[in-house]
């Protein structure tokens, strides 16, 4: 049901779940995902791409998550990229614009003790991630018209929500870092490697850094 978009409350009412519940299989499932990523990372190093194939497709998407807010019926726009491999179909990377290691009121305070806010983005130290002010300007914009019924704002629990905590990562940094995570698992070998890409401009850049590799 997760996988088919079906939503929590769905999912709750047809296992006969409570929403917190659900939360915490989900969390779980997040763990077993994270601990099987890192033993396939492992074995990258031994793959034979002559002969499983050398030909990758990138792509990029918009997912919709409701951010925890008052206002849940607004959704946030978080780009999301994912490279497959073209043979297999193995999918060698996926990458979502969220650091869950963060909190936008750290990043406001670094930003703050840096001066980033009085530099043009691309020579603030924080760059990488939106900022506290910036995002909640960006809520603000999105959620003008958005109403909430009364009775049933307090019974929204934040605590619930995903994400439990992070900061959005601007779409450009994802899409690089993306490009250096695939350089990484590819190796330095003597191989040449196809890349098929969308007509998303900034995929095309980001690509351009893996030729800036050995072997690619």
């Amino acid at each position: 049901m997760i996988t088919n978009g079906v939503p929590i409350s769905k999912i709750a009412d047809f296992t006969g779940l409570c929403p917190r519940d659900v939360y915490a299989k989900i969390d779980f499932i997040y763990d077993r995902v994270i601990d099987l990523t890192a033993r396939r990372e492992a074995l990258f190093e031994k793959v034979n791409w002559q002969k499983v194939g050398r030909r990758f497709a990138t792509d990029s998407q918009t997912l919709h998550l409701n951010w925890p807010n008052r206002k849940t019926r607004a959704q946030i726009a978080v780009p999301h990229i994912c490279t497959a491999h073209a043979n297999s179909g193995y999918i060698m990377a996926a990458h979502l614009a969220l650091d869950p290691e963060v909190d936008l009121p750290d990043i406001e305070a670094r930003m703050v003790a840096a001066s980033d806010f009085k530099v043009p983005r691309a020579f603030r130290r924080q760059a990488r991630v939106w900022s506290e002010t910036e995002f909640k300007h960006h809520l603000d914009k999105i959620t003008r018209n958005v109403a909430i019924h009364p009775m049933e704002a307090p019974e929204v629990d934040l605590g619930l929500q995903l994400p439990h905590r992070g900061a959005l990562i601007r779409q450009d940094m994802v899409q690089l870092a993306h490009a250096f995570y695939l350089r990484r698992c590819l190796g330095k070998g003597g191989e040449r490697f196809v890349f098929v890409l969308d007509a998303d401009s900034g995929l095309a850049l980001s690509e351009l850094w893996l030729k800036m590799g050995d072997g690619a």
